[in-house]
């Protein structure tokens, strides 16, 4: 069983879309010259997508977990013709999309925290920058490892409703490679394991903007929230990046 499956249940609960959040895209897509065609890699449930769509953006989620995939497929049928799903790691998605096509991707919800590998990592910004169109923007969200790096081993902002509680931690120990520990507190108190001391890659500030600058990105912004908080690498626990064309 992968970790959508155990967290299908919970999910809109313990990653719920805020109203910064929706604010947020909704100023991003309204800045644009041309119709929003929107990708959203990692789109679970497909929230955040429905609202956008809404708003009448072209939108296309895709995520590589069946269980999340399968809810947001659901809440568009038969309301939206501006918004599809597809089945799809991130890895794949340069074969099937078409390049230069969509004016904002975006992965949120710290979902490339999940990346394990720095070749994957660099693989997917460099995709991103392919699909975009010109001008056209990749945004993601992700905990500011600068903050959290002379800690050890510390808790991320716990997600939590009525009935379960997400548990996000990071481990950083001398001579080893870094990982994330995450797991599910449900009402009864049963502790669900969602990844287990996974190797995550360590996406600084400074290796973002050498890689933007490498991938040939023109501009690169950094908030330390959806309300557009000023950014610090020592006090900001967490990142959010705009990548612009």
């Amino acid at each position: 069983m992968d970790y959508a499956e155990k967290i299908v249940e919970y999910y809109d609960e313990l990653f719920p879309v805020t109203k910064d959040e929706k604010s947020f895209f909704e100023d991003l897509v309204k800045s644009s010259a041309i119709e929003s065609r929107i990708l959203s890699i990692g789109c679970g449930t497909g929230v955040l997508e429905h609202h956008l769509a809404k708003k009448g953006c072209n939108v296309t989620g895709i995520d590589d977990n069946y269980c999340l995939l399968n809810s947001a497929t659901r809440k568009s049928k038969p309301v939206y013709a501006n918004i599809r799903f597809f089945s799809m790691s991130p890895l794949e998605m340069s074969h099937f999309l078409t390049q230069g096509f969509f004016t904002h991707i975006f992965c949120v919800s710290n979902r490339l925290i999940y990346i394990s590998e720095i070749k994957i990592m660099k693989k997917i910004f460099a995709d991103c920058k392919s699909l975009l169109h010109p001008g056209g923007c990749f945004v993601f969200q992700l905990p500011n490892y600068s903050y959290y790096i002379s800690k050890g081993e510390t808790l991320l902002p716990v997600s939590k409703s009525i009935r379960a509680k997400l548990l996000s931690k990071l481990i950083f120990a001398k001579g080893k490679s870094p990982v994330f520990l995450q797991q599910v507190e449900t009402s009864t108190g049963n502790l669900v394991t969602i990844v287990d001391h996974k190797p995550i890659v360590l996406l600084l500030k400074d290796t973002i903007t050498e890689w933007a600058k490498e991938l040939g990105y023109t501009k690169v912004d950094y908030f330390s929230s959806f309300n557009k908080e000023p950014f610090d690498e020592k006090t900001s626990p967490t990142m959010v990046c705009i990548m612009q064309l």
